[in-house]
């Protein structure tokens, strides 16, 4: 039974400088954007020679789809991860929310 996506934010630095092989990561579950559990999460990608969003202490984007019911629904969820900067100190506090878009 499919229950949702799960999201893992892990600091970047982390990854690149560990070496003992523990990496710990703030998980989201139970993602829900007001319709149903959410389905297939991507992250926006910043295009060449654009910058990374330092809003809210850091911003990641994410986009997922809203049709549930495989009904061509012309709407998808975009999702915000802030406060990323928080993932590179030893206390981890980050946020996600999401806004349903559509025409």
């Amino acid at each position: 039974m499919f229950r949702g996506e799960q999201l893992y934010a892990i600091s970047k630095s982390t990854l690149e400088t560990s070496s003992s092989g523990t990496i710990t990561a703030v998980r989201f579950h139970n993602l829900d954007n007001g319709e149903g559990p959410a389905r297939s999460i991507h992250p926006a990608i910043v295009p060449p020679g654009g910058t990374f969003e330092s809003a809210n202490n850091g911003t990641e984007d994410f986009v997922s789809r809203l049709d549930f019911t495989n009904t061509l629904d012309n709407r998808v969820a975009v999702w915000a991860l802030t406060n990323t900067a928080s993932l590179d100190c030893a206390y981890r506090k980050s946020h996600l929310r999401a806004d349903a878009v559509g025409t």
